[in-house]
């Protein structure tokens, strides 16, 4: 069965990337990862904010920010007081009742305005949105997760107390069933899903449990060791290595390595040994001087692979021979062409003059 081709970026399940500006760096990098490892990326329209405290918790998806501060990192104040109330709609003059009157645990918010303010600058045509939202395009997919999601949660409302026994009822719980809800959604779309931190050992456990739910390496290790700047790359390269016509070879080569390796030590040896069977079958055609220079590389490099990638590209006759499309070092040689590319100059400030 072949993988997804595209993978869905859910609002509840990136909640950690949301927390810091250093965590929205860190999603940026991550959707231009996962821009070179699927045809399409999908992020969820709206704003998610959700409050839990130590005996109950709020939740609620707005499709739009209400204001600026929306598209700000939401902070934490644990221990603060948290108070819901309720009142007869209709009758400002009744008295409001609270449902819940708790301390904080945790606050959470999560939106992709600010961050596809680069890709969409860029043209990424590649980027979708969907809209989860009651009445949406895709109101029979919906309503088709929900009541998935729903199972779930009955049938295995004992996980989050086994997985996260240390962690507050409503805090693992509310991950427990956000998960299932963009997970759900997935399922429903034909996607695959993208985790963060938070949530990614909980699908983990699902999928050791679970007959329905599969796991297969995405290839995001093995490209972040053989491309280890796409922190840096813009999104015009990210568009210029999606171009290329052996991309999918790529991916391929690249899940297959994560897929046989347990570990990371063992991924990297593996994507060692792969780059080294790939200079030894072009030998005859690259000469001994090309292929000395290129092995020498591979094998005195530390770390085992940051800089492997760039032993293919020693010297400019050596990268050239490598031109065939269906050989994943082919498209790794012009993906590490494309980055090493400077983008446009930026405009010197006064700290720049020099005398």
């Amino acid at each position: 069965m072949d993988p997804p081709r595209s993978i869905l970026f859910g609002l509840r399940t990136n909640v950690q990337f949301f927390a810091s500006h250093t965590g929205y760096a860190a999603l940026e990098t991550r959707l231009k990862l996962f821009s070179l490892l699927y045809d399409q990326v999908v992020v969820e329209r709206g704003v998610y904010e959700a409050h839990i405290g130590e005996t109950g918790a709020t939740a609620f998806v707005t499709p739009e920010p209400a204001s600026p501060n929306q598209l700000r990192p939401l902070r934490t104040k644990k221990g603060s007081p948290m108070v819901t109330t309720i009142r007869r709609e209709g009758d400002d003059a009744a008295p409001a009742v609270p449902i819940i009157n708790t301390t904080v645990v945790k606050a959470y918010r999560a939106q992709f305005f600010s961050v596809m303010k680069g890709p969409i600058a860029a043209g990424a045509d590649w980027f979708g949105i969907e809209d989860f939202s009651p009445g949406g395009m895709h109101a029979e997919i919906d309503r088709a997760a929900d009541d998935l999601a729903r199972r779930w949660n009955w049938d295995e409302r004992d996980h989050p107390a086994l997985t996260h026994p240390d962690q507050p009822r409503y805090l693992r719980n509310s991950a427990f069933e956000n998960l299932n809800v963009d997970l759900a959604r997935a399922v429903s779309l034909g996607v695959a899903l993208a985790p963060d931190g938070i949530h990614a050992p909980l699908l983990a456990a699902k999928t050791r449990s679970s007959q329905e739910i599969a796991s297969e390496p995405a290839g995001i290790a093995a490209l972040a060791l053989v491309l280890p700047d796409i922190r840096s790359a813009t999104w015009d390269q990210i568009a210029a290595i999606r171009k290329d016509p052996g991309l999918q070879y790529f991916r391929d080569r690249l899940r297959e390595l994560e897929a046989a390796a347990d570990s990371m030590p063992l991924l990297e040896q593996a994507v060692r040994d792969a780059l080294i069977d790939e200079v030894e079958r072009r030998m005859p055609k690259w000469g001994s001087t090309a292929v000395d220079a290129s092995v020498d590389v591979f094998t005195s490099m530390v770390p085992v692979v940051s800089t492997a990638a760039t032993a293919v590209t020693v010297g400019r006759e050596v990268a050239s021979t490598w031109n065939e499309h269906h050989r994943w070092t082919a498209t790794l040689v012009r993906a590490r062409s494309h980055l090493s590319k400077s983008g446009p100059r930026k405009p010197k400030g006064p700290l720049d003059r020099r005398n």
